[in-house]
């Protein structure tokens, strides 16, 4: 069995990830009724200190998805 990584090397790895997508946020869809949003936590308001070192393992994500509950009709796909 193999050791498992340190949670310092993963954190690492995040960030180094990051560098080609932190500033990648929502589309601004400014035909909405509600006011602009951001899903990017570098461009919101100021985070807890001690939450700064979360900021490589949060990010956008964009894609479809299908939903296959056994207690509901279905499938579902979906778009996020």
């Amino acid at each position: 069995m193999s050791e498992p990584a340190s949670g310092d090397d993963a954190l690492r790895a995040a960030e180094e990830r990051a560098k080609d997508t932190r500033g990648v946020n929502l589309p601004d869809f400014t035909d909405l009724p509600v006011p602009a949003d951001t899903a990017n936590l570098r461009l919101g308001p100021e985070l807890h200190h001690d939450c700064l070192a979360l900021l490589p393992l949060v990010g956008v994500w964009r894609g479809a998805g299908e939903v296959v509950y056994p207690t509901i009709d279905g499938p579902f796909h979906f778009g996020q």
